[in-house]
């Protein structure tokens, strides 16, 4: 956090970069134009210094940093009690466990219907927002040293308007609704499940290989 200065622009630039990075054809296209220098060198020194060539270290970095722009769970999320739905809302809490900015782009309900996030739906926790002129929905990066507790923004999903897409959806039972988001900067979407429950601040996020 300290190097992106708590800059979205910033920080996106960063995975902008990170995920060029990790393309196949970038170290490749590095190899191609260094392979004659790096060997003319490593043989000039030969007999006094002797350094292995470095494209193996650095194609193992560059899994390493593609698993970091991929993370298992990059947001903490949970549903409210399904008599909220009788209220003529369903509640969600989110919160982003990264040290990157996180996009919410809608809500996934029972597999069947998608609604497209609204910034009118948040009920509280703005203040844990990015601002953006564009009317997204991007919560702040995470800096645990600066701040341990998770930063919820909470959700009121309006239940008329998902019943204008999908009827027949029974609120009164425990539905499966996801949140799709992406890292400010990318492309790829990413599915995480709403758990029912109280949200936790001072939960810690899932270590990578959890199997979460």
């Amino acid at each position: 956090m300290s190097a992106t200065y708590d800059d979205p622009a910033l920080q996106a630039a960063y995975l902008h970069a990170a995920q060029q990075i990790t393309q196949t054809e970038y170290l490749a296209g590095i190899r191609e134009a260094m392979q004659g220098k790096l060997v003319a060198i490593q043989q000039a020194l030969a007999p006094e210094y002797t350094q292995s060539l470095p494209w193996d270290e650095l194609a193992l970095r560059q899994q390493e940093m593609d698993r970091s722009l991929h993370p298992l769970q990059p947001l903490f999320a949970y549903l409210g009690p399904p008599a909220t739905a009788q209220e003529g809302i369903i509640q969600i809490d989110v919160a982003n466990v990264l040290n990157l900015p996180i996009e919410i782009i809608g809500f996934d309900i029972d597999g069947a219907t998608f609604m497209e996030v609204d910034p009118d739906w948040i009920e509280s926790g703005r203040d844990n927002l990015v601002d953006s002129e564009e009317g997204k929905v991007i919560l702040r990066a995470r800096d645990q040293d600066l701040l341990p507790a998770l930063r919820y923004v909470r959700f009121y999903l309006p239940v008329s308007e998902i019943l204008q897409q999908d009827s027949e959806l029974n609120f009164m039972h425990e539905m499966d609704l996801q949140i799709a988001t992406r890292l400010v900067g990318l492309d790829d979407v990413q599915l995480t499940v709403a758990r029912p429950g109280y949200p936790d601040p001072f939960a810690g996020p899932l270590q990578s290989g959890s199997g979460q």
